[in-house]
Order: structure tokens, then C-alpha cells, then sequence
């Protein structure tokens, strides 16, 4: 995703920040009985619920539907302890994505003229991304996305008991999100890396110590085509 208007310009890279968890949901029956891992309730808030059964019409002429928590949709099954759960995916942006075009309405229209009513428009932007911006005075950087808040004492990498004591706890504000300004001589270096030291990231984005990006480090002034291949090269050979 890129634009610009007369006065700036913006470009999007992928920020993999952590917007989904899986859910472990403890199954149960209405009547008392054992569950199975086929039961169609679970427990939430001392409560045995049942699931939504979302109908997603038909692929091939076969009927597409699946059970819906509080948290999301299934998307498996399992037994923990002996105990059969089912497990669910929560993602925030889940309903919202029409809300995104706030942003990029913002932005195509010339309304982020300064850093400050840039990082306005842009964390409008529920997805994950780094997005770059440069005006005739500035250089700005912000991170965007709908950045959930979880329980104290979890670990994000496992799934998360779904019974209502572990929810989450709202997301982050604007001044939160990793963001900075610069004057028109400022740098931005974006490859793929993680949008500041020590930010959130996703599950499976399992970022080390250094960063690609650290590369370009070895020029204090513009980089010539050359030397960004020769960057690319060393990363392909060495990292």
C-alpha cells in the first residue's frame, strides 16, 4: 500500500503485531451429562453456553458451517487433562474491517499534513503495519493496528482458557504504538523487522536479537543501489 497527496507521501509494510489468540474452551452439556469432544456448549462465566452455528453458505454445492464462541470461530479440537475443550480463534479486527478506510480515506485526502495528525489518521488503521511518511518538513513513522491488551500473567505463545477470567483488557491508545518524527534530512529503514525494541510481535514471527535492518547501519549517509545489494546479499548469506 502506498499513495501520496501535492504536500506528503506514505507507503505500508507488513508488522505481523499480535492481534490473535486461541482460545481453549471447556465443553459441557445443558443437562449435566458428560461432554464429548462433539458437544455444542461450553462454559463461559460460570455458564454452559451454546455455540452459534454460522452458516457460510455453499462451496461445490456442500454447506459450509461451523460453531462460533464468544472468542470465534472452532477450528479444532482436543482433550487437556482428559477433559474435552474445543478451540477457538479470536481476532480483534474480526467485524471491523470496513473501519480501516477511515484511515486511508484520511491519508488520500490530505489530511495528515504534519507527523501529529499523521499518526491520527494512520492508527485509525486496525491491521498490522509500519507505515513510512515523508512531507516537504518531515519524515514519520507509526506502527498501526488494533493492539489487544491481555490478562497479567499469561503467555501469549499458548492458548488461553475461554471460561472469562482471562479476557482481554481493552487495546493500546495512540501514544502507545511504536511511532517518531524527524526533519527532512531523517532516515526510515524498513525490512520487515520488528517495528521497535522489545514491541509485541506474533506468534510466529520469532525475531532474534538483530535485525536485517541493522545492515544498513555501515552507511552513514545514502545508500547507493550497490550497497543495498550488497545488504541484501550479506542477509542472504549470513543471516
Amino acid at each position: 500500500l502506498l499513495g501520496r497527496t501535492r504536500d506528503y507521501a506514505w507507503s505500508l509494510t507488513s508488522a505481523g503485531h499480535d492481534v490473535r489468540d486461541v482460545f481453549a474452551e471447556v465443553l459441557c452439556n445443558p443437562d449435566g451429562s458428560e461432554p464429548t469432544r462433539e458437544s455444542l456448549h461450553y462454559e463461559y462465566e460460570g455458564e454452559c453456553r451454546p455455540y452459534e452455528i454460522f452458516d457460510a453458505g455453499l462451496l461445490n454445492g456442500q454447506p459450509i458451517r461451523y460453531p462460533v464462541s464468544i472468542h470465534g470461530p472452532m477450528i479444532g479440537t482436543a482433550t487437556s487433562n482428559g477433559q474435552p475443550i474445543a478451540l477457538t480463534r479470536k481476532r480483534s479486527t474480526f467485524g471491523r474491517d470496513g473501519l480501516n478506510l477511515a484511515a486511508l480515506k484520511d491519508m488520500t485526502e490530505g489530511d495528515a499534513s504534519t507527523p501529529e495528525k499523521f499518526w491520527e489518521a494512520s492508527n485509525k488503521f486496525g491491521f498490522t503495519f509500519n507505515w513510512a511518511y515523508m512531507s516537504r518538513s518531515n519524515v514519520a513513522y507509526f506502527s498501526s493496528g488494533y493492539l489487544p491488551v491481555r490478562a497479567p500473567g499469561l503467555d501469549r505463545r499458548l492458548p488461553t482458557w475461554g471460561t472469562g477470567e482471562y479476557e482481554w483488557q481493552g487495546f493500546l491508545g495512540q501514544d502507545q504504538h511504536p511511532h517518531a518524527a524527524e526533519g527532512p534530512s531523517g532516515r526510515l529503514l524498513n525490512w520487515n523487522n520488528q517495528s521497535a525494541p522489545g514491541f509485541m510481535h506474533g506468534d510466529d514471527e520469532p525475531y532474534g536479537s538483530v535485525h536485517r535492518v541493522e545492515l544498513f547501519d555501515q552507511f552513514p549517509d545514502k545508500v547507493a543501489l550497490a550497497g543495498v545489494v550488497g545488504v541484501m546479499n550479506r542477509s542472504a548469506t549470513e543471516d
